[in-house]
């Protein structure tokens, strides 16, 4: 067994088999890199820019900072089919569209933000 201590979640998942996430000198999860990552709320992000004329539906639960709206979801095909749907039904471009798998780094942050909570 060795112990490798790092603040750089690519290289622990390049180079561990189990991780462990400390938080204020507390364990707060274990697991492999895939585990750790498939434990979280949501495993894909759906990011996308839409015209300045659009508007995206609250059925979408998306948020949106300066630039893009987000969407985070368990079941990706679905939505991602559901907001193709909705664009091509209004003639709506989807700019910049990118699907991405929640990463390591998504979950440290996370799990480590939580354990800071009063």
């Amino acid at each position: 067994t060795v112990f490798l201590t790092t603040h750089f979640m690519d290289e622990a998942q390049a180079l561990a088999d189990r991780l462990a996430i400390i938080a204020d000198g507390m364990i707060v999860a274990t697991g492999s890199a895939d585990e750790l990552i498939g434990a979280g709320s949501t495993n894909t992000r759906i990011r996308f820019r839409l015209p300045e004329t659009s508007q995206l539906p609250d059925t979408f639960e998306a948020r949106r900072d300066i630039s893009a709206w987000e969407l985070e979801t368990d079941t990706p095909t679905r939505t991602l089919h559901e907001l193709t749907e909705w664009a091509l039904g209004t003639e709506t471009e989807l700019l910049d569209l990118e699907v991405t798998r929640r990463s390591l780094e998504d979950v440290y942050l996370q799990l480590t933000a939580e354990a800071a909570e009063p």
